[in-house]
């Protein structure tokens, strides 16, 4: 957990990635003592390998959409519509069959983040700000969402749902399209409280 991530490509490079949501490649891609062309196709072969193993049964998703996903993150204000749109996708809405990923969706929606008290907020003149008052809310990041712009989050919701409920073949299996189509029901249904 104290790997120092400084560029996109010490991302790639990480054993694991953080939150744990797959593993990243543990060897360069770079070849830099092939000089033969053969070693050359061999250590090719072995990198498009990991690649597809990562994209496999071990990760949930593909490296590229681990590394996309982190970075709506790290925005603070348009974390919530950013995860949201992520996962409104026919391709990633069945990786919310992986339990570490509903937890990640559930955390950017009803976690209440910083408080914001009756005293009005401090105003920002200067950009990038010099505090993060102005990102505070008083009933947390989904009320804030859905009282100032819902349409962003609605959207998303519903075709989450929609897509959850496209993949449902029928019958029940262990982490199968049933962990997702629950997952989307009791998200959309708890989202629907805070309009209530």
């Amino acid at each position: 957990a104290g790997a120092v991530v400084n560029t996109e490509d010490d991302v790639l490079h990480l054993a694991k990635l953080p939150g744990d949501l797959g593993a990243a490649p543990k060897e360069s891609p770079r070849l830099t003592n092939a000089s033969d062309a053969s070693q050359k196709r061999a250590a090719r072969r072995l990198l498009e390998l990991k690649v597809a193993a990562l994209a496999g049964q071990s990760a949930a998703l593909p490296p590229r959409d681990v590394e996309r996903l982190l970075c709506s993150l790290t925005a603070p204000y348009l974390r919530l519509p950013l995860a949201l749109r992520f996962f409104a996708d026919a391709r990633r809405v069945r990786a919310l069959r992986d339990a570490r990923l509903r937890g990640c969706v559930e955390a950017v929606l009803f976690e209440p983040g910083p408080w914001l008290p009756d005293r009005p907020a401090k105003d920002v003149n200067e950009i990038p700000a010099p505090h993060r008052d102005h990102l505070r809310t008083p009933a947390g990041s989904l009320f804030n969402e859905l009282a100032l712009s819902p349409g962003p989050a609605v959207e998303a919701l519903t075709r989450i749902l929609d897509l959850a409920l496209e993949t449902d073949v029928g019958a029940w299996a262990p982490r199968g399209a049933a962990e997702c189509v629950l997952f989307a029901v009791r998200t959309a249904s708890r989202a629907a409280t805070f309009l209530a």
